[in-house]
């Protein structure tokens, strides 16, 4: 393991020997944690969303929309509780928000209308085929950040109109804390003396590293934005954190079929995303734009 991906680990696992420690600290109630993360002990406390699919060829971000339109025109689902997350090589469809009940024999269970809707969006098809055959469960963190807007190191404090995405955080079966996870990730690279920000959003969090203006991604003579010096500088002091988007602290390998048909893998690269209502120029890494961050002032 590479000196940067054990250092980033290292965090996480430090976390959650942290959280851990919190919720076995005498006086807490015997269930403290269980389930809800550091966000409350009963099963109410969790929100949950259906993954309804998960896209990754080239034209994710296009059938993403597609098939979300397909949702949102059945009579028995809500239009406004359909929405897409896309990152660099993947479009993730999800719908609703749902708390587990507590079920009669004492345990945390899903709520009729979650049984209800999964079971329907699971059945529904397309050009004879099932899109949502494989809908699961994911869980979503708590309703606020864990530092709040405006915390150093929220991404409204950068002060360029770009930052540098190199990573992204998301809950799994196992690991509930993205947002901590993200903050502390921030906090150890403004230690080190780099300008890093977080950004929240449902259900995923993201690092960004320095402060860029428009004027970093130059026009290349076959038309295609490309980094400028400040940029490709920026990422040469430490290329094994900068040069790639990480999940969860690892760099995760993506199949991708090219317009030729052949299947290729890569390791999505870092990219810079608007920061304050900036225009992103297109074609400014060579696996496409990510998602950038939306809505900040």
């Amino acid at each position: 393991m590479r000196p940067a991906h054990k250092t980033l680990l290292q965090l996480i696992g430090l976390l959650t020997l942290v959280l851990a420690a919190v919720f076995a600290t005498p006086g807490c109630p015997p269930n403290a944690g269980q389930g809800g993360g550091l966000f409350g002990g009963g099963a109410s406390q969790e929100r949950w969303t259906i993954r309804c699919a998960r896209l990754q060829s080239p034209n994710h971000a296009d059938m993403a929309n597609v098939l979300a339109g397909m949702l949102r025109k059945v009579p028995q689902l809500k239009p406004r509780e359909v929405r897409i997350v896309s990152t660099t090589g993947e479009s993730v469809i999800y719908y609703g928000e749902y708390r587990k009940i507590t079920a009669r024999d004492g345990t945390p269970a899903f709520p009729p209308e979650y049984q209800r809707d999964i079971e329907l969006i699971r059945s529904l098809s397309y050009q004879n085929q099932t899109p949502f055959f494989f809908a699961g469960p994911e869980l979503l963190a708590s309703p606020e950040p864990v530092a709040g807007a405006g915390a150093e190191g929220d991404l409204s404090t950068a002060r360029g109109a770009y930052s540098l995405q190199i990573a992204v955080f998301y809950n799994t079966g196992e690991f509930t804390q993205r947002k901590e996870a993200a903050e502390a990730y921030v906090k150890d690279l403004r230690r080190r003396g780099y300008p890093a920000y977080y950004y929240h959003e449902d259900p995923r969090s993201f690092v960004m590293v320095g402060d860029f203006e428009a004027a970093d991604l130059e026009r290349g003579p076959d038309g295609q934005y490309r980094y400028g010096p400040r940029v490709q500088q920026f990422i040469a002091r430490n290329p094994e954190e900068f040069r790639y988007v990480t999940e969860n602290g690892m760099k995760v390998k993506r199949r991708l079929t090219g317009p030729d048909g052949k299947e290729q893998v890569i390791i999505p690269e870092s990219l810079l995303v608007p920061v304050r209502g900036a225009s992103m120029a297109p074609g400014p890494a060579p696996s496409g734009p990510q998602r950038p961050p939306a809505g900040r002032p």
